[in-house]
């Protein structure tokens, strides 16, 4: 793995040492956050799901009037990006941030020249223990209605708030929910929730409300889809979630990770084995292989 001090980055269609890449103090992201971004998880020199998180930071763009450079589809520059950092080998993050560019005009300006960054990390999966275990969430106590919640935007601070409000308060992660205490998703994932009458995962009533698609959702679905299992999406209040069989907790590094407990109260967790079986398909399935 190369150190961090000379780590390579793609810029703008170039690879570059971080430590010598440069982008405009008047880039909007910068300024205003007017951008987007999707992190992605890599094994052997493959990023899982690619298509899919391109698919959707491609619509996010499309949305807001950002020109999709064509290349990002490319799966050679990710796999040459890993390599140039020693990770090829390695479990990795890959992170694509899209901004709109220089540009002052008020507004939502044609993004024809928009700024791409695509950088690689190394990434240390959870340990086992915490997987086990679960996490143990608490609500944060400053809900959340915005529209700009069905993006993964640069105004990312919200959810960095949340997550430390977590820590502080000695829990593993924020679980966001609206001013009628309806659950959104966490700070970093989506939420699967069983109840006795099956799996559901949230959604908010109201058109300003928004909660981002999650690609490992999606990946989700076609597995228990499988088992003949089906996701429903509905409105579930926070008080609801005490009478929650399970509650997984989803996003593309850590694959699925249980919940056990939100706001102190401990959950049963009954599909311990099964969770098992389905985090062994989400790898296989991630690697390419269907065959399970």
């Amino acid at each position: 793995m190369v150190s961090e001090n000379k780590a390579i980055v793609w810029l703008n269609n170039e690879f570059a040492r971080e430590d010598e890449a440069k982008i405009s103090i008047s880039d909007r992201g910068i300024l205003y956050g007017d951008g987007f971004f999707t992190t992605m998880r890599a094994e052997e020199g493959n990023v899982f799901f690619l298509d899919y998180h391109l698919e959707r930071i491609s619509g996010s763009c499309r949305f807001f009037y950002i020109r999709f450079p064509e290349i990002l589809k490319d799966h050679n520059i990710y796999k040459t990006l890993l390599a140039k950092n020693g990770l090829q080998n390695s479990i990795a993050v890959v992170k694509l941030v899209i901004t709109r560019g220089k540009d002052r005009t008020i507004g939502l300006p044609e993004g024809n020249a928009p700024t791409c960054i695509i950088t690689v990390r190394q990434y240390n999966l959870p340990d086992p223990d915490v997987y086990s275990r679960g996490w143990n969430l608490v609500s944060f106590d400053f809900p959340r209605i915005s529209p700009l919640a069905k993006h993964k935007t640069l105004n990312y601070l919200y959810n960095l708030w949340a997550r430390q409000y977590a820590v502080d308060a000695g829990a593993d992660e924020a679980l966001l929910i609206d001013p009628d205490l309806f659950i959104a998703e966490t700070a970093t994932g989506t939420v699967v929730v069983r109840f006795e009458d099956g799996w559901f995962t949230p959604v908010l009533p109201g058109n300003g409300a928004g909660i981002l698609p999650g690609v490992t959702l999606r990946m989700l679905r076609m597995i228990l889809e499988r088992d003949g299992i089906y996701i429903t999406p509905r409105c579930i209040r926070l008080k609801e979630l005490n009478r929650a069989r399970d509650v997984w907790v989803l996003n593309s590094l850590m694959g699925v990770m249980p919940v056990n407990s939100v706001d102190g109260v401990k959950l049963p967790q009954d599909s311990k084995d099964y969770y098992k079986s389905v985090m062994a398909k989400l790898w296989h399935y991630a690697k390419g292989r269907e065959d399970f």
